[in-house]
């Protein structure tokens, strides 16, 4: 047995115990059906990590389960935040032309922040009781921390 089967072994044992441990105080946050779904999508998502033998592959793989379990998520930071470590941040680099060497990192988290946050502030930004964004203190202060650390990122990469 290779080691990646090995490893992909012991992980689903002990994320199996680890369910069956927190599934009471987990049934009484978030809902039987909620935990369920969240629970089989991890269970989903890590398999294919390891039995995937491409990135792309498990990449559309992931997105198509990302957009199942977003039509039927009451709590979408719920979703983002359980699914955030479900994998280690593997990161593949899109190149770039010319003489841009890359246009950007896809990893996990950003697969998750693309299919599942950036929908939820579409969607909340069409929302009549939202503020827009930018009317609040706190929005500047993260509006001026994206913009700091872009400046950041150009200076050291290309």
């Amino acid at each position: 047995m290779s080691e990646s089967l090995r490893a992909l072994v012991v992980i689903l044992f002990l994320s199996i115990i680890f369910f069956k441990f927190v599934r009471p105080a987990a049934y009484s946050i978030s809902g039987v059906e909620n935990f369920t779904r969240r629970r089989n999508l991890w269970f989903a998502l890590t398999i294919a990590a390891f039995l995937t033998p491409n990135f792309w592959v498990y990449t559309l793989f992931f997105i198509f389960l990302l957009a199942y379990a977003r039509r039927h998520e009451s709590n979408t930071p719920a979703l983002f935040f359980f699914l955030l470590f479900a994998l280690p941040m593997a990161t593949i680099l899109i190149p770039g032309y010319g003489i841009v060497q890359y246009v950007f990192a896809l990893n996990h988290a950003r697969i998750l922040e693309l299919f599942i946050l950036l929908p939820a502030f579409f969607f909340l930004r069409q929302q009549n009781s939202t503020l827009p964004f930018g009317r609040t203190w706190p929005d500047k202060v993260f509006a001026a921390y994206l913009l700091f650390d872009i400046v950041l990122s150009l200076r050291g990469n290309s």
